[in-house]
């Protein structure tokens, strides 16, 4: 199942001219949660932006990756506990294959007042 819409400033229907971007969402048919949006610009020429939405069988997601028309990427990754609440998030460069530590960051010698990983 996919929902397809179009967004042009003062028009509703789809348009094949001009200036206006394409955002397609696609569904499992099964669960019917989302499973990758993809934004098209340029009459469907560019991918501006593709992003995959991965889960747990009970429906928490776990990744998220996002892939950009400039050949950047990014994954997001969840973690959840017993009673199937957020634990940890976050950014992996390895497809989420290890749960990192918290650690503080820091610049010359004096922590920063962020972790690089969010605990809940």
């Amino acid at each position: 199942m996919d929902r397809t819409c179009a967004r042009r400033s003062g028009h509703t229907g789809p348009r094949t001219d001009g200036n206006f971007a394409q955002q397609t969402l696609n569904y499992d048919d099964q669960t019917h949660r989302l499973t990758d949006s993809t934004t098209t610009t340029q009459s469907g020429a560019a991918i501006a932006d593709k992003t995959a939405y991965f889960y747990q069988p009970s429906g928490n997601v776990t990744k998220i990756t996002d892939k950009l028309e400039t050949g950047a990427s990014d994954t997001q990754c969840f973690n959840y506990d017993w009673a199937q609440r957020l634990k940890t998030a976050w950014t992996a460069a390895d497809d989420c294959a290890a749960t990192p530590r918290p650690r503080r960051l820091h610049h010359r010698g004096r922590p920063l007042p962020v972790l690089a990983v969010l605990e809940l």
